[in-house]
């Protein structure tokens, strides 16, 4: 199950004369301050690759991008960890996923539901 990040909220409402305290100053205690940490495999010549990518940047989340290309042993990595030559794959929080199925697309659905957030 993916982390959320969820906002902090804290009000605090006031009365009309500076005499009296808050009446209320609020912060909820069941806040999930997890940060799902996002790892792109990707190449810079890769059309999915950039979907991908442009995926993750339309719905604001953070996310450290590895170009096979130019980091020593990154395209090793991802045959080691997923037995074949293909790019872009995410590591969502440790786990391998290819977000794509090669000559169909990014899987747009499975990804947002996997993130948490709207396709």
């Amino acid at each position: 199950m993916p982390s959320v990040v969820r906002a902090i909220a804290c009000i605090t409402i006031k009365p009309r004369s500076a005499n009296f305290p808050p009446l209320i100053n609020y912060a909820p205690k069941d806040l999930e301050l997890d940060r799902m940490e996002i790892t792109v495999y990707s190449a810079p010549w890769c059309p999915d690759c950039r979907e991908a990518k442009r995926f993750l940047d339309d719905h604001q989340l953070p996310y450290t991008d590895i170009n096979i290309e130019t980091t020593p042993g990154a395209a090793d990595e991802v045959v080691k960890r997923t037995g074949k030559r293909a790019v872009p794959q995410f590591v969502i929080d440790g786990e391998w996923i290819q977000p794509y199925t090669p000559g169909e697309g990014f899987h747009y659905e499975e990804m947002a539901k996997r993130l948490g957030v709207e396709p």
